[in-house]
């Protein structure tokens, strides 16, 4: 599986993504803990980055009309979809309880950190995997 190109279009696609967030968190002198190099959320989104990733290196391999390509678009739209409506489902549960972040905050979560993505945290991971799908394409053809 790991010589599986397209799972490795994936994984370039999530390494891309994690590293601009380690290295965006090690300047804003957040936790600088390796384990955060695994972390799922913040900015960019890193289910957009592996999931475009994988779309624009299928489509630039096989080709838009291909079924795999149509298969990685539609989950491709589920996941940022998901990602985005997580987001907004918090901040309804936020505005029904105006004191959960301070009270998530005091036992060291950072909840706004955890629930979805913002518009701006999914564009960028859409841009770097849009890179990184490309990167994939020119190095494994």
């Amino acid at each position: 599986m790991v010589l599986n190109d397209v799972f490795m279009a994936a994984a370039i696609g999530w390494l891309f993504s994690q590293a601009i967030k380690f290295v965006l968190n090690l300047i804003r002198g957040r936790d600088r803990k390796f384990w955060n190099f695994m972390w799922a959320s913040g900015f960019p989104s890193t289910h957009s980055a592996l999931t475009i990733s994988t779309s624009v290196y299928v489509g630039l391999k096989f080709g838009t009309a291909h079924p795999l390509f149509g298969l990685t678009l539609i989950l491709t739209f589920i996941v940022i979809y998901d990602r985005i409506k997580i987001n907004q489902v918090y901040a309804v549960i936020r505005s029904v309880y105006p004191d959960l972040n301070e009270r998530a905050r005091e036992k060291g979560i950072d909840l706004e950190e955890t629930f979805g993505h913002r518009l701006i945290e999914v564009a960028a991971g859409i841009l770097v995997g849009i890179l990184a799908g490309l990167v994939s394409h020119a190095l494994m053809g």
